[in-house]
């Protein structure tokens, strides 16, 4: 049983564990199923958004947490196939949120091109 598949097992008895759901997409990062990772951010990335427009029961930030982390995972899919746009749009919502994680990393990346 791999990492992905012990996350499918934890979906069936929590569906909207959204932070399983962006465990499950870094898995695919890793081994490489980016078009995978990509469908599952998004999935998140839109469950997290509309919760939040209908939810007052939370933790504040809590959603706009999850939307960053979900952006973040986006930059490293988007970086690793080339969709560079993308991967600016990516950064620039993060840094309009001041959400930009690992500031110091994506400075280097950004000034290095």
């Amino acid at each position: 049983i791999n990492a992905i598949e012990c996350y499918n097992k934890a979906l069936e008895i929590e569906p909207d564990f959204l932070k399983v759901m962006i465990n499950k997409a870094t898995c695919y990062i890793c081994i490489g199923e980016y078009e995978k990772a990509e469908n599952e951010i998004k999935f998140v990335e839109k469950i997290a958004e509309d919760t939040k427009k209908n939810c007052e029961k939370v933790e504040e930030g809590f959603y706009d947490r999850i939307v960053a982390t979900c952006k973040s995972k986006l930059c490293a899919v988007y970086s690793l196939i080339g969709e560079f746009d993308k991967f600016y749009d990516c950064i620039s919502f993060l840094k309009a949120q001041d959400k930009l994680i690992h500031k110091e990393f994506m400075t280097k990346i950004l000034l290095d091109e």
